[in-house]
């Protein structure tokens, strides 16, 4: 939402005097009718940066990728899951996440492994009958 760099740096830094335990990070997603004059120039490499910058400043705190990701990370969403313990997906408060099937894939072709009590090629599975 116009944060600097320096705000940024700043709200981790603090987080980590403060021993947060869960740190979500939103990337702001502008929505039309909503009046707020904000047109971000995020960028992929910028977003995974913030990301990365919170797991160094907070090595204990499960960081949580939030609203926005999807957006701005593009083609490179597969990285925000090297940086973070958690993700958002489907249903943020005012607008509409990724597609299940789609992360669940991307989480299991990257490695990831996610604590449930179905498997990856089960919550798939599920996801391509619907």
């Amino acid at each position: 939402m116009g944060e600097t760099t320096e705000d940024i740096f700043e709200t981790a830094c603090a987080l980590r005097e403060l021993k947060i335990e869960s740190i979500p990070i939103n990337f702001f997603i502008p929505i039309p009718g909503v009046k707020l004059d904000i047109k971000p120039d995020l960028f992929p490499e910028y977003c995974l940066s913030v990301l990365s910058l919170y797991r160094f400043l907070n090595p204990k705190a499960e960081i949580r990728v939030a609203a926005g990701w999807e957006i701005y990370f593009r083609s490179m969403q597969v990285m925000a899951f090297y940086p973070a313990n958690s993700i958002f997906m489907e249903g943020y408060l005012n607008t509409q996440g990724s597609f299940r099937k789609r992360i669940y894939q991307m989480i299991r072709d990257a490695g990831f492994n996610i604590s449930s009590g179905f498997s990856l090629d089960e919550l798939i599975e599920r996801k391509s009958k619907i």
